[in-house]
């Protein structure tokens, strides 16, 4: 798996932690198959995509960090955040061919190379957007 769309909670925005790793339900096998150097755009529900990263390391890489997680995500990935969005400034999760329907009972839905980059460029275009340009 090379691309795809990690479904968060809206707590991921407060996360200290959400540039660093990816949390998953101990039910996932999924994560199993995503691999180092997975890109991924970052779907907060209710809201829309909101970010991307880059998955850097394994499980167990995590759990040497991390230590083993709890709760209702205790399953990690590392990872580092290509980008962030405010709030306010999501991209419609049809700009990557899905409905919000799609995303019932999934953490993890694998996207196609053209889809994924359709998405960032929707949030690089919108963080342009959002940066001040300098005249000199």
């Amino acid at each position: 798996m090379r691309y795809g769309l990690k479904i968060v909670y809206p707590g991921w925005r407060v996360d200290s932690l959400r540039g660093e790793r990816i949390a998953f339900p101990a039910r996932a096998p999924v994560v199993n198959a995503i691999l180092t150097g997975t890109q991924f755009l970052v779907y907060v529900t209710g809201e829309g995509i909101v970010g991307a990263g880059e998955i850097t390391g394994t499980v167990p890489d995590a759990v040497s960090r991390y230590g083993v997680g709890s709760g209702p995500f205790p399953v990690c990935l590392p990872m580092r955040l290509i980008l962030e969005l405010p709030v306010g400034d999501a991209v419609p999760l049809t700009s990557v061919g899905l409905r919000p329907f799609q995303l019932a009972r999934q953490t993890w839905i694998p996207l196609t190379k053209k889809h994924f980059e359709h998405g960032l460029e929707e949030a690089r275009e919108r963080v342009d957007a959002l940066t001040p340009t300098l005249r000199t």
